[in-house]
């Protein structure tokens, strides 16, 4: 090692030798005559200045050589000053006092962290905010990359922090066309699985998006079977829903039949379909004895959408009251509700 620094140190200084003479270097007197007179050069005095170009031509290319090399060997050289950090850091964080931590110690830690809270990217005012189910640089699953303690820690010992989640078709910004463009998770209803299963018997509280909710009326029953098999991931865990955010196709609205009777748990649904729905029954929710809150979004005016009263507190339906008729509708929620704090309608 030694040797090879001497040698180093050696070349540079060699280096800098065979270039010393430039810094002595300066104008001929003829050029300094000429630009001091601003004179056109004669032909005699332009073939000099070109004959001077010239002889300045090779030792030019030669020094651009040379700072080539070194500033290659420099870029060499701190690539693997990089992975030698890189190496050095694991080492430490192999030592890291963390990874000492008792597990109960530890997941009361985890449990007491304070969750960032983050909006959505769109525009939409959504209400339940969770950690991307299909981003695995979030938390939780980033946690679980720590070390094993960690892992253990995360996906046994805290179901709660897997129990507040956002499942959206993911978007990327394509450079080329500046727009969002689909970009899905290899293994979407693998990572669902995953996180439900993690979050064990705890309460569910989680925000759906299908891809087409924003999508043209023609396309928006053609969802992703990746999505489909996620939403019935979710119904299947039904009786776990504390606060549930559904932004759905028609075609999506129709199975919420599955969960009729199995919402036990559920206190607040926000439930948005695309717009020109089809008059339907919707009774998913008609037996929810905790149902506290219930928002409704792009229904139809005349969809029939049974629901228990007794423990509401805020009800929200932007459908057009489709006649007279309707009112009475209204005013018996308003009647049989009477914690009722929140009411309002289009």
């Amino acid at each position: 090692m030694t040797s090879t620094k001497q040698s180093t140190t050696a070349f540079l200084r060699d280096l800098l030798e065979e270039y010393s003479w430039v810094s002595t270097s300066s104008h001929s007197p003829e050029l300094v005559a000429l630009v001091t007179t601003n004179a056109i050069p004669t032909t005699f005095q332009a073939a000099q200045l070109k004959g001077c170009i010239y002889e300045l031509d090779a030792p030019t290319i030669e020094i651009q050589n040379e700072i080539d090399l070194l500033r290659n060997a420099a870029a060499s050289l701190d690539a693997n000053m990089i992975r030698f950090k890189d190496i050095r850091r694991d080492y430490r964080a192999a030592l890291s006092p963390i990874r000492r931590l008792p597990s109960e110690i530890l997941v009361e830690i985890l449990r007491r962290t304070p969750k960032e809270q983050t909006r959505q990217t769109t525009k939409e005012p959504y209400d339940i905010f969770g950690f991307n189910v299909f981003k695995i640089s979030e938390e939780p699953w980033r946690l679980g990359q720590v070390c094993s303690s960690w892992r253990n820690a995360v996906e046994f010992l805290c179901p709660e922090m897997w129990s507040t989640l956002e499942i959206a078709w993911r978007h990327k910004l394509s450079k080329e066309k500046d727009c969002l463009i689909p970009a899905p998770k290899k293994g979407m209803p693998a990572l669902l699985n995953r996180a439900l299963e993690r979050s064990q018997n705890h309460r569910l509280d989680f925000f759906f998006k299908c891809r087409g909710f924003h999508g043209h009326p023609s396309k928006r029953d053609d969802e992703p079977e990746e999505m489909s098999q996620c939403f019935d991931l979710l119904l299947r865990h039904s009786k776990r829903w504390g606060s549930t955010e559904l932004a759905i196709v028609p075609s999506f609205l129709s199975r919420l039949s599955l969960i009729r009777g199995r919402v036990e748990r559920v206190e607040d649904v926000y439930l948005m379909c695309a717009p020109n729905v089809m008059p339907a029954t919707i009774d998913a929710f008609e037996i929810a004895p905790n149902l506290k809150t219930l928002d409704l979004t792009g229904m139809n005016a005349h969809a029939c959408i049974p629901f228990p009263t007794e423990n509401l507190i805020s009800f929200s339906d932007t459908a057009l009251l489709a006649d007279q008729a309707t009112v009475p509708k209204y005013l018996e929620i308003i009647a049989s509700a009477p914690n009722l704090s929140d009411f309002s309608y289009r």
